[in-house]
This record gives structure tokens, sequence and C-alpha cells, in this order.
């Protein structure tokens, strides 16, 4: 079956997680699911419930500083917004940071590093190990390459550094479970992912998964073109489909848009592929 899906326990555990009462994000005017549709214009639009999270996201995330751990920075976003949206419990407090002027609360944005050359990637792993307990994107980084115990040898992290990091699915989603295991948490989480890139599904295909996410007031990591981002809502025409994303670096706009021709697609730079968070705390 081509749809992985980690399939976890579902049930009640109020008693021993009880959802978070701290309000974390910042609603905007979408405090209901703005969703309209036009027949005659066949244009369809709609958003998750606490969008504003993400477009009030704009400082407390990830560094993607290297043009490579996009994925990371999107795997941390989704985890912290579920931790403000879900239950406290998800990130670690030393993580969290909170919002200023007018912010959404986040994780640590840790400071710029002058890396030598591309290659110089043990450079990178030292500078993060600085960071692994208060930053969850270096914490992040070197759980998914086993590096937070041991010093992996250097033709390990430069044949993976590069190749695995950004919009491998597959990879963020074996690292989303190693998280949630760490976190004793994994019982309480489906993990939900798909790619068209050589898979049976099309882009339409996959574009349709997102959106059935979104409507399920989930919000996705989404891997276009070479960059992971979050979508948290979408526009759709006849033909060209709008994700409402979270591009993922500072000081550019947060609360963008990613557009897909369905009808204009050829090589593999335009594959599109997802992965969700189901999380079922209850109470």
């Amino acid at each position: 079956m081509v749809v992985k899906s980690i399939l976890c326990i579902s049930f009640l555990i109020s008693f021993f997680f009880p959802k978070s009462e701290k309000t974390h994000f910042l609603l905007g005017n979408n405090e209901e699911n703005d969703t309209e549709t036009n027949e005659n214009l066949r244009f369809v639009y709609n958003d998750i419930l606490y969008s504003s999270y993400f477009s009030n996201l704009l400082f407390n995330f990830g560094n993607n500083q290297t043009e490579s751990t996009c994925g990371y920075v999107a795997l941390g976003m989704l985890l912290s917004y579920y931790d403000n949206i879900v239950n406290d419990y998800i990130v670690d407090d030393n993580f969290e940071v909170d919002g200023l002027d007018g912010q959404s609360n986040g994780t640590l944005h840790e400071p710029n590093i002058t890396i030598p050359s591309p290659d110089n990637v043990p450079a990178y792993y030292n500078f993060l190990r600085n960071y692994v307990d208060s930053s969850l994107h270096a914490y992040l980084i070197l759980l998914d390459k086993n590096a937070l115990l041991i010093n992996p040898p250097n033709n390990y992290i430069a044949s993976t550094y590069r190749d695995e990091f950004g919009t491998n699915e597959q990879s963020l989603a074996a690292l989303s479970y190693s998280y949630l295991v760490n976190k004793n948490i994994n019982q309480y989480c489906s993990i939900v992912y798909n790619t068209s890139y050589n898979t049976s599904y099309s882009v339409s295909n996959v574009l349709n998964m997102i959106k059935n996410e979104i409507d399920n007031d989930r919000p996705v990591l989404c891997g276009y073109k070479g960059h992971a981002y979050i979508a948290y809502g979408y526009s759709i025409t006849t033909n060209l489909s709008v994700l409402h994303v979270h591009n993922g670096y500072v000081g550019q706009t947060t609360s963008g848009n990613l557009s897909i021709d369905v009808n204009n697609l050829t090589g593999n730079n335009w594959e599109l592929g997802y992965l969700s968070l189901h999380f079922s705390f209850g109470g």
C-alpha cells in the first residue's frame, strides 16, 4: 500500500495529559473556518481554524540558514503548532519561546553561524550541539542523524547531509516517529504522508490529500520543488491550486502563497509530497 501510515492507539488520556489551557496562538478574523465556494467561478477557499498561528509566527522557529534544513524547520513548526493548540506536552518547555509584540509563541531561532563551505558539515553539527537543550530545530537534526550522544564519522555526515533534509517525506516521517517515541507519546499520534514522486499518485492526487487534511483542520508539512513549507489553507480554481503557506524564513512573508498549476507540471522538480500528524489526546 503506497499510502503509508503509522497507526497508533487512540483513546482518552485527559487524566494523564490534560489539554493545555495556555493560549499561545493569536486568533485573527478566522475564528471560524472560512470556507467559500462559488460554483459559477469554480472557486474554493479554506483555512484551518487557527491559521493565524502561522501568519503570526514571524520569528520563533528554527533557523534554515544552511538552505538545507527546511524540512526540520517545518517539522518543528508543525510540532510547535500542536503544542500550542492541542497539548503543551508535545514540545518540552526548554524549547519554547514566548511571542512578543503580537507574534505567536514558538521555539528558539538559533543564531547564524558562518560555515566555511557546504561540505564542512561537522562544523555545523558541533554548532548545533551547543543548542541541543534549547533549540527544537537543533534537537531534531541531531536526533535524525543519531548524533545526540555520538560523533558520527565524517563520511556518514557528508553522505547524508543535504541528501535527506528538506522534502523527503519518508525520512521526516521516520524522524517524527523517533521524536514521538522519545517523548513517550507515539501511541497518541498517527503519522500520515505521501508523495507523487515515484508513486502511482499524481500531483493532483496529493493535492486532494492535502486539501482533505486542511478541511479537517490539520496543517501539513508540504514539500514542493526542493523546499518544505507548512500549508494551512488553500484556494482552488479550475486549473490552479494555491496553498496558503508559511515558508520557514524570517524576514520574508510568512503568510504566503504557493501556486500549483496542475495542468502544466513537468519533471521531478514539480513533484509534491506532504506529512501530517494526527494527535488524539482527547479531553
